[in-house]
């Protein structure tokens, strides 16, 4: 199965040695997480939103609005019609 950040990194040119190096982290452990047998620990996919503006639900493969260009914290889902914010 082809993960978002299997594609994320393909797009990027990033190896898992690229990005373990990154992280601070081994290429195993990476290259384990990337392949969903090692599981994204917290503090990864907090790295990943500050350095690599990816989301968590974006990394876990999870989220409903996928971008392969990373996370756009300014794009808003609407609420339901006829509502605004602040009322």
């Amino acid at each position: 199965m082809d993960s978002p950040m299997r594609r994320y990194m393909t797009a990027a040119g990033l190896s898992c040695r690229d990005l373990a190096r990154e992280m601070g982290t081994s290429k195993s452990s990476v290259a384990g997480k990337v392949n969903g047998s090692i599981p994204w620990q917290q503090s990864d996919l907090i790295w990943l939103a500050i350095h690599r503006n990816l989301s968590p639900g974006y990394v876990l493969g999870i989220d409903a609005y996928l971008t392969d260009g990373g996370w756009k914290p300014e794009t808003r889902i609407p609420g339901p019609a006829g509502t605004r914010r602040g009322d």
